[in-house]
């Protein structure tokens, strides 16, 4: 049944991901925070964090937007498993 409503939720426009950043790499210089304002904060510690669960559906415009973040950061701490 998984497999069915994957299916059905991209079909809609919504991808379940997993998005998660490595605060070990990370030096918060906020390239994906500039980018995506919606997925991404900064943490207690200034550095980046993920707003939402780290497993959650989104949208194509927010999925596009964490893939170009990944290619952004300097230190590469973000990774995205779909």
């Amino acid at each position: 049944m998984k497999i069915k409503d994957d299916i059905i939720m991209r079909k809609r426009g919504v991808f379940n991901v997993e998005i998660k950043v490595d605060r070990n790499l990370c030096i918060g210089c906020g390239a994906c925070i500039a980018l995506c304002p919606n997925i991404f904060k900064y943490g207690s510690d200034g550095k980046s964090e993920v707003k939402i669960d780290n497993v959650t559906n989104i949208n194509e415009t927010d999925k596009e937007c964490v893939k170009r973040a990944v290619t952004v950061c300097p230190v590469k701490a973000i990774t995205v498993n779909e």
